[in-house]
């Protein structure tokens, strides 16, 4: 499970292994990022792919919204569709104010 505060950057990160658990070649790959706030306000993005490994940022706008915010990332490559991560990001007030 994934937490930030409100207002926050926030970037979540996926690593891809194949079958053998070694570092997957994405070479190919059609991947999207998708997370459905509690208000259902969907957010979808493009990951960032980087080696194996996918990423997306979250900007403080997108992280306004307090409460539990189930995302994923899915990836089709050789023409089959996985949902590599399904979690939950829980955003939560700050107990400090800054002025």
């Amino acid at each position: 499970m994934n937490s930030a505060y409100k207002g926050e950057t926030v970037k979540l990160e996926v690593e891809v292994l194949n079958t053998f658990g070694e570092p997957a070649d994405l070479t190919g790959a059609q991947v999207k990022f998708a997370m459905r706030c509690p208000d259902f306000t969907l957010i979808e993005k493009v990951p960032v792919v980087t080696g194996n490994k996918l990423s997306v940022v979250l900007t403080p706008q997108e992280t306004l919204q307090a409460g539990s915010h189930k995302f994923e990332f899915r990836i089709k490559l050789n023409d089959e569709v996985e949902s590599l991560k399904i979690d939950v990001l829980n955003i939560t007030s700050s107990v400090i104010t800054l002025m």
